[in-house]
């Protein structure tokens, strides 16, 4: 049995790269770049108004000033500002010639024969953006390893990409394991529960933006369940199973992943619940065997299969855990083991959420994260500092 600092140092380490493809930034969102993104031009590409006024030389000392053109965002002035002259703009559109400032409307007053008086007390403002203030030309503007998100789209629109290179998405296979497993469109009879694994998994994986391949039930059957593990590992870079994985007499998914060619590198974690976790690869396939009960198994995806996915894809993990206080005593079982439990981060700390064990799926619907208590702990007292993670 191994602590789960080495578990997850283990899994990180098995993780390969699954290569390149290219998209269209249409179809890129939260995948990750994996070249370098330049800018083909200035951005600003021209000095421009950064409001709706009028365009003068910030130099000049007149006090009523003559319009001699109107610049609507899109239009190429055609005149010079000269002494006593203006241009009404808009907001976006390109100055003029001999044009350095922007006077607001709201700081204008209007005079007869088109001509306008500005309120000189303003004169500091210049309410233009220079050609070239925000990106230059050839300039670095997303990084290899960025996550896009809608601002990144934008972006790669305002450089001209319409297509990317991106990290591979794996493949995820997931299997659930037992006979006493119905899918939730039965109604269980005697002796049966219905699957909330398989669901769990598919959602845990489409909120990384991974599509699941889901392959179905393995019944408590050695070649059944050989026939569906085989399956799984020929169309997958990672193989999820659920169940399957203990001591008990149908327990044999470790020996069925070792007639299926997977090298077992580690099956027991030092945590509570997730003990019985079996990690193994095949060439550069990951194979994961997770508990049975759907706490343990939402518990050990986030520490150990959610980081490797994050890795394979290139993309940069936030740190897992953050620090906050208990805003209540809260007693626990001492156990030799890490343990985890459900709780609900709310203003001013962390309110730990009454759990009954690896088998409550219930609790963790009231909760929004998981709370890390160290081994050999029965006891904190609020205002204690502890670790969470959001779920």
């Amino acid at each position: 049995m191994i602590k789960a600092t080495k578990a997850l140092n283990i899994v990180l380490g098995q993780v390969c790269s699954l290569g390149l493809e290219t998209l269209p930034v249409s179809a890129a969102l939260g995948r990750v770049l994996a070249k370098n993104i330049y800018s083909d031009v200035n951005i600003p590409p021209f000095n421009r108004s950064a409001m709706d006024g009028f365009a003068i030389n910030s130099k000049d000392p007149a006090e009523v000033f003559a319009v001699i053109e109107d610049i609507p965002a899109g239009k190429v002035p055609g005149k010079t500002i000269k002494s006593g002259e203006c241009a009404r703009i808009m907001t976006g559109a390109m100055l003029p010639k001999g044009a350095d400032q922007v006077i607001r409307v709201e700081d204008s007053i209007k005079e007869p024969a088109n001509k306008v008086k500005m309120r000189r007390s303003v004169a500091g403002r210049k309410n233009v953006a220079q050609r070239g203030e925000d990106v230059k030309k050839g300039e670095l503007v997303l990084r290899s390893g960025t996550l896009i998100r809608p601002q990144e789209v934008a972006m790669l629109a305002t450089v001209g990409k319409t297509n990317v290179k991106v990290v591979r998405l794996p493949k995820v296979g997931v299997i659930s394991t037992g006979s006493e497993l119905v899918e939730p469109i039965f109604k269980p009879t005697t002796g049966q529960i219905r699957n909330s694994n398989g669901p769990m998994l598919i959602a845990q994986l489409q909120r990384l933006g991974i599509e699941a391949n889901y392959l179905g039930i393995a019944k408590d059957n050695i070649k059944a369940t050989k026939a569906m593990v085989a399956q799984g590992l020929r169309e997958n870079d990672i193989l999820i199973l659920s169940g399957g994985v203990s001591v008990g007499d149908y327990d044999f998914v470790k020996e069925v992943l070792q007639d299926c060619g997977v090298k077992i590198i580690f099956n027991k974690v030092a945590i509570k619940p997730g003990k019985p976790t079996v990690f193994g690869t095949k060439r550069n396939k990951l194979i994961f065997g997770l508990p049975g009960n759907p706490v343990s198994v939402l518990v050990v995806f986030e520490l150990f299969v959610a980081p490797a996915i994050s890795k394979m894809i290139g993309k940069e993990s936030p740190e897992a855990f953050i620090s906050l206080p208990l805003i209540t005593d809260h007693s626990c079982k001492s156990s030799k083991r890490e343990q985890y439990q459900p709780v609900l981060i709310k203003q001013g700390g962390v309110q730990p959420i009454d759990f009954h064990g690896s088998a409550h799926m219930f609790a963790l619907t009231k909760a929004n994260a998981i709370m890390r208590i160290k081994s050999g702990t029965n006891e904190l007292k609020k205002g204690t500092i502890i670790d969470v993670r959001p779920i």
